[in-house]
């Protein structure tokens, strides 16, 4: 098959959490399968086209950086193009989200119309959104969107109610209705998408992310990274939607109980200019010596921080699947993470492979850390054995095959 991949994040070019991941992996597992592989992402850099082993990339720039010779060359056309960028600009002030979206998914139909030209595409998979524009323009292929968690959801989640939440629902729905096929990578997402978009249930699909689960513990093994033990460990990014002021609130509770443990916390946006980390250092402002904050870390660095922590806590307003808790879980590692969302088709019984509770209750949040911290060798032991044998359900070998097969399936129908 000749499968063309749209996503936002890519290893390469931009990298901040598991869609990059997502892209990347099942990218090169169709590929080393004998299929033509093209992937059409974002880049901060300049736009490029190039090889990735097998992987056939097009990187593509939303605005292109000022160029004083050849802005002396313009055409017609060229001034044209700029003056419906120019117009999009003061727009993109106050809906910055969906203005971008916007263009990229034009200029991502216009990648998409080159490549589709010269190697006749079979199957198009888009993240929500990016591919609007192709799934209404595109001739045979087939268009596919995988449901991840959509700009729209992420600006909800972060309470961020404003023109642009509106904009990119407009836009993700138009998507989701020119799509041959949905496929949601959780029964939580599924769910959320059906109400928030009125898209009846049986009209989406659900097949679950999955890792590399030996590559996950033989990075585990070597540590490059000296952090002073025990500690607790967040890894994601610093967004009001991932729970970080309920983890805050929760923590005086926790080191009250525990006067040695610190909390360790990595993953983006740890600036001091973002405004959710200002309030998590201000409530946790008595503890700050407690504290150890790294920035984003490859998979290398990562993992063998994920297996010395005592426990990881995952504590999402909502989350669609979570890669770092199904990492966690392959490297036994006991997770506190919340319900009502995709951490729950992981962690399937509190207390079994894992702990659960109740979103943004920091109250409940410190009393399952606590129990977690409290357990004997024996019941910690237990624990972690049923993780690791949780996390084998979601093998990167059964859940890409399954991938491939849903592809097949809706090329044929």
């Amino acid at each position: 098959m000749r499968i063309c991949l749209i996503s936002r994040e890519y290893p390469m070019e931009k990298h901040i959490g598991g869609l990059g991941t997502y892209t990347y992996n099942l990218a090169h597992y169709l590929a080393k399968k004998g299929h033509k592989v093209h992937v059409i992402c974002k880049t901060e850099n300049e736009p490029s086209d190039y090889k990735d082993g097998k992987v056939n990339v097009y990187a593509v720039r939303a605005f292109a950086k000022p160029n004083k010779k050849n802005s002396e060359k313009k055409t017609k056309n060229d001034k044209r193009k700029k003056s419906l960028i120019g117009l999009l600009r003061p727009i993109s002030e106050i809906a910055p989200e969906a203005i971008h979206n916007i263009i990229y998914a034009h200029k991502f139909y216009k990648k998409f119309k080159e490549i589709d030209n010269k190697h006749k595409i079979d199957i198009i998979e888009s993240e929500e959104a990016l591919g609007f524009v192709i799934a209404k323009k595109k001739k045979k292929a087939k268009f596919i969107t995988r449901l991840h968690t959509s700009t729209y959801q992420v600006l909800e989640l972060n309470d961020n109610k404003n023109i642009d939440m509106r904009i990119e629902k407009v836009i993700e729905k138009k998507q989701l209705l020119h799509s041959d096929a949905i496929c949601s990578n959780s029964y939580a997402l599924r769910r959320k998408t059906s109400e928030q978009f009125k898209i009846l249930l049986g009209k989406i699909d659900v097949i679950h992310l999955g890792i590399d689960i030996n590559e996950k513990i033989k990075y585990s093994e070597k540590s490059s990274i000296k952090i002073e033990k025990p500690y607790i460990f967040y890894f994601g990014s610093m967004e009001e939607r991932k729970g970080i002021i309920t983890l805050g609130k929760a923590l005086p509770n926790i080191f009250k109980e525990h006067p040695k443990m610190k909390l360790v916390m990595c993953g983006a946006y740890i600036d001091p200019k973002n405004p959710v980390l200002a309030k998590f250092n201000k409530e946790t402002q008595e503890y700050k010596d407690r504290l150890i904050l790294l920035g984003f870390l490859s998979d290398k660095y990562l993992m063998p921080v994920v297996k010395e922590a005592e426990l990881v806590v995952l504590p999402s307003h909502w989350e669609a699947f979570g890669y770092t808790c199904l990492e966690s879980l392959a490297l036994g590692k006991i997770v506190v993470a919340s319900k009502g969302s995709g951490f729950e088709e992981q962690i399937q019984k509190d207390g079994e492979n894992g702990y659960l509770f109740t979103p943004r209750n920091h109250r409940e949040l410190a009393q399952k850390i606590n129990q977690a911290l409290k357990l004997t060798d024996k019941e910690k032991q237990k624990i972690q054995e049923n993780a690791k044998k949780r996390a084998q359900t979601f093998d990167n070998e059964k859940t890409t095959k399954q991938m491939l097969e849903y592809y097949k399936k809706i090329l044929h129908d």
